[in-house]
């Protein structure tokens, strides 16, 4: 990596370190530029404002859903097996502790700026998770009832969500279940399937 980029990785870092303890409003560009040990003026050349920082670390929650595993549906194998794998990758890859701190900082500013939060959820829209993609698949495989994929896939995420990204977004810590992970995933997908088995 070269310098530049590795000073860029600092700040960028760095910022993160600040929003995360103080949240977006009373971070100071000069505390972050100390934390990551360059100038003010450095951080500038990387950086024009401390709203340009904020715009990059949505760009790299971006990227890390973006990086979720994506497969492609199989006709051959059960649709109910290969909806708790790609279940499974999407939660794999939404509750590591890197990514649900990126998370609290966007959201915090989405809950104060709408209009950032309506450009950053069009973004989100844009792309695919691998719950949607698998859906949309099966969907055209005739292996599910024909339906707008997205949305079918927002209700399936959503419900899951509720049970393991959203306890540990908000308290820190998983949610006591009743039943095991994958007994709960499981019944998630079983109730989907209700709905749109062919």
């Amino acid at each position: 990596m070269r310098l530049t980029d590795q000073k860029r990785q600092s700040i960028l870092d760095a910022a993160i370190g600040e929003f995360q303890d103080n949240g977006f409003g009373a971070a100071r560009i000069t505390k972050i530029a100390a934390r990551a040990n360059v100038s003010t003026r450095t951080l500038y050349n990387h950086f024009d404002s401390k709203e340009a920082l904020f715009e990059a670390i949505i760009d790299v929650v971006f990227a890390q859903n973006a990086a979720i595993q994506i497969t492609d549906f199989d006709p051959e194998l059960p649709v109910r097996d290969q909806l708790i794998t790609a279940i499974n990758i999407y939660i794999a890859g939404t509750t590591t502790e890197q990514h649900l701190g990126l998370n609290r900082i966007v959201m915090a500013e989405f809950l104060r700026d709408t209009a950032l939060a309506k450009r950053a959820f069009a973004h989100v829209q844009a792309h695919d998770n691998p719950v949607e993609h698998l859906i949309a698949q099966a969907m055209n495989a005739g292996k599910l009832r024909a339906d707008d994929p997205k949305f079918a896939a927002r209700k399936l995420v959503s419900m899951v969500k509720t049970f393991f990204f959203t306890p540990l977004f908000l308290f820190g810590e998983s949610a006591p279940l009743p039943r095991s992970d994958d007994a709960v995933i499981a019944e998630c997908v079983d109730m989907f399937l209700g709905a749109y088995a062919p």
